[in-house]
């Protein structure tokens, strides 16, 4: 595998299209149940000499705390 040039982008433009199968693939086991969600963040990282990373940051509001914010908010009203 040559770390430059054409063959380089070849090989990788194929980890690419392979990573979007497996997320394609793996959607329902990547997104966790949480309710509320604010962010879904996906990064994969391709390095040459390296196996390809995926990280997943996901963030969701808590239920609970909306609750006593929405409170609060309809109580100054």
């Amino acid at each position: 595998m040559a770390s430059t040039g054409k063959d380089y982008r070849r090989f990788l433009t194929r980890q690419v299209k392979a990573a979007g199968e497996y997320i394609a693939e793996h959607a329902d086991e990547l997104v966790d149940n949480a309710m509320l969600k604010t962010s879904l963040s996906i990064f994969i990282d391709f390095e040459p000499t390296e196996f390809p990373v995926i990280r997943i940051t996901q963030e969701h509001a808590m239920e609970n705390v909306v609750e006593v914010i929405m409170e609060d908010r309809k109580s100054d009203e």
